[in-house]
């Protein structure tokens, strides 16, 4: 299908890099509390045709109002224990609509270990209905033992959009 048959600024992709979180100034994630992902887009990359400013850096959220379109977020980082140990521990990273429950949920089990350094991805396919259009979306973390986290990236893709 010829992209310019639905005009500009319909399908694309933008990329979305923090800059504020780094391997030597990492953000810490208390145990087992739900914390809110932020990213300060320190470096945007965008597709020609790209989403438009999707990402609300001043509130954290996804900014979306596209009723019966589809997206794909992945979101990326890298976490450590706060505490050294060999037991495993689980993070859970969570996509949600400002009006109403989880659009979706997912978890990871890492190990623990001082020092080790745990690269983790999740992807979020979603449809905007009801419960996510023009409703912020947002991102939560929660692990259960205290770790740090950097290099939060998010890529967001718009796969479908009604025309």
């Amino acid at each position: 299908v010829s992209q310019s048959r639905y005009g500009n600024n319909v399908f694309g992709w933008n990329d979305i890099s923090d800059s504020l979180y780094t391997a030597s100034s990492p953000r810490a994630i208390a145990s087992a509390t739900r914390t809110k992902l932020t990213n300060n887009a320190g470096a945007v990359q965008t597709t020609q045709t790209r989403l438009g400013t999707i990402w609300d850096t001043a509130n954290n959220r996804f900014n979306i109002n596209d009723l019966n379109s589809s997206y794909l977020v992945r979101v990326s980082m890298k976490a450590t224990a706060a505490a050294a140990a060999s037991t495993p521990y689980t993070l859970k990273l969570e996509l949600q609509s400002s009006n109403g429950p989880l659009v979706i949920a997912s978890q990871d089990y890492f190990i623990k270990g001082g020092g080790y350094v745990n690269d983790r991805a999740a992807v979020f396919p979603f449809y905007v209905g009801s419960v996510v259009n023009n409703y912020p979306l947002e991102l939560y973390v929660t692990a259960d033992t205290a770790i740090n986290i950097y290099d939060i990236g998010f890529f967001i893709q718009r796969l479908y959009k009604e025309s």
